[in-house]
């Protein structure tokens, strides 16, 4: 019941009409995005504005299913507590899918957490989470953002390499 109420809370509905038509480059098809703005591409910079106060309000959601201070029990979903940068599927006592333990040997890094935060089931096929994911990239690089805050001894954030002008 939980899955269903949180993808209807999260369901996206395309108008029947747009607003607007976009221009595109030369050779590119509407809707299609250029390489350079492929999902995580721009991570470092959104991450570099990112709000932390505003990732907990838009995560809120997650303390339905997850713990955020140290050492308290895993509801649901695991404790998030030092989530950054902490092995995937490595919460003490905490029995993970088949999906996200064979993802043990990596880390939640920055990338992987947004990846995640944007579709878990696209990051781990099988995953028992019922959250359906945030398509919005701001409002990922914020819940990060507010993740980072939760974590004793977070990893440095990325940094911004700055666009080359196309000649």
């Amino acid at each position: 019941g939980t899955k269903t109420l949180i993808n209807i809370a999260f369901e996206e509905h395309e108008p029947e009409k747009p607003g607007f038509e976009v221009a595109t480059k030369q050779g590119e098809k509407a809707g299609e995005k250029p390489a350079a703005a492929a999902a995580g591409s721009d991570l470092p910079a959104l991450l570099a504005k990112a709000d932390a106060a505003k990732g907990e309000t838009t995560g809120a959601i997650c303390k339905a299913c997850h713990a955020f201070e140290a050492g308290a029990p895993s509801p649901i979903g695991p404790n998030l507590h030092d989530v950054v940068g902490r092995k995937i599927a490595s919460v003490e006592g905490f029995n993970y899918s088949p999906a996200l333990k064979a993802k043990a040997g990596e880390v939640w890094s920055y990338e992987n957490l947004n990846h995640w935060i944007t579709n878990p089931q696209a990051f781990a096929s099988g995953t028992t989470m019922a959250f359906p994911g945030l398509p919005d990239g701001q409002q990922r690089a914020d819940v990060i953002a507010f993740l980072r805050t939760k974590t004793s001894n977070p990893p440095p954030l990325p940094e911004v390499v700055a666009a080359k002008e196309a000649p």
